[in-house]
């Protein structure tokens, strides 16, 4: 079994030395002792996009807050609570809501608040027991293990839990999430040995002789 507190930083084009002082993670999850290269020392040019993003956001004002009604998901958005948050990114319900282009493949795009609640779930399980109950999660949370799994190029058969991707995504009120894959591929590592194996097939397969 790897040990994933071994695995190496991986190499992002463009990258650079990190200004700032970081501390060496020891654990299997990596420290966020920088939110710039996450406690690696190397920067990534698009969580530095993201940052720029994050920095020039534009925050709702209270009366764009009431008057948002969850746009293609007003019937989840107007069945949430107030005091619930993303199990993922821990943000509420009101702090989801970010500026952004709708409909922006047409040509009637326009720019607007956005603020998507989706249920993930363990896609593509197959035989094998689901490794958890579908949950109501942001947006960019239910977007980020797919992102992950991409980035990683792990199996399609794996899913990342809402714990688990809390584990690897920084959410910034109406703004972008920051994404750390070294922590995404630590827990992967980790947690892949405890996913129990399909059943057995209930025919033996024709073997040629």
């Amino acid at each position: 079994m790897v040990d994933p507190c071994t695995l190496p930083v991986r190499k992002v084009a463009g990258a650079s030395q990190c200004d700032c002082v970081h501390q060496v993670e020891t654990g299997p999850i990596a420290v966020r002792s920088c939110v710039r290269c996450l406690g690696t020392g190397q920067t990534d040019p698009r969580r530095d996009k993201t940052l720029k993003e994050n920095r020039e956001r534009r925050i709702p004002t209270s009366a764009e807050i009431q008057a948002f009604n969850g746009a293609y998901c007003k019937r989840v958005y107007a069945s949430t609570s107030l005091d619930w948050r993303c199990p993922g990114c821990h943000r509420t319900k009101h702090e989801l809501l970010r500026w952004k282009m709708l409909s922006k493949n047409t040509p009637n795009r326009y720019m607007g608040w956005a603020g998507g609640l989706h249920k993930h779930h363990d896609h593509d399980h197959g035989p094998r027991p689901v490794r958890f109950p579908e949950t109501l999660m942001c947006e960019q949370c239910n977007s980020a293990d797919g992102v992950a799994k991409r980035e990683l190029r792990l199996p399609d058969d794996f899913s990342f839990s809402p714990s688990e991707i809390s584990c690897f995504v920084i959410g910034t009120a109406h703004g972008w999430h920051l994404m750390n894959y070294l922590a995404a591929e630590r827990l992967y590592v980790a947690v892949r040995p405890t996913i129990p194996p399909p059943p057995p097939m209930f025919w033996t397969p024709w073997v040629p002789s």
